[in-house]
């Protein structure tokens, strides 16, 4: 084996976990659970392990009611999660939080 001429720097190899819990606080990588073929916050929030949105346009969590929708740390159409899921575009979202059951969408 001949040295130097073939060697390889090192490589760093960066893995983000899919879903991480910090608390009361489940934070999960919305690009770990998409392919690109999401239109609206309803189809990245239906991949997502314990989170489904009915057909009425109710987010459930664990099977629990969402109440309020945050967007940047700021409330969005709190009441009506259907608002938000019929209209924040997948691609918009990078991380979805779920804090008892309040889901706070990060880009």
């Amino acid at each position: 084996m001949l040295n130097g001429a073939d060697e390889l720097d090192a490589i760093n190899i960066v893995y983000e976990m899919p879903v991480s819990i910090k608390g009361d606080t489940i934070v999960y990588n919305a690009d770990s659970f998409t392919n690109g073929t999401e239109d609206k916050l309803e189809d990245t929030l239906n991949k997502l392990p314990g989170v489904e949105v009915n057909e009425d346009g109710d987010i459930l969590v664990e099977g629990k009611q969402v109440e309020k929708v945050m967007v940047e740390g700021k409330d969005f159409f709190e009441g009506d999660s259907r608002l938000a899921t019929k209209n924040i575009p997948a691609d918009a979202i990078d991380k979805v939080q779920v804090l008892r059951i309040i889901i706070i969408a990060a880009n």
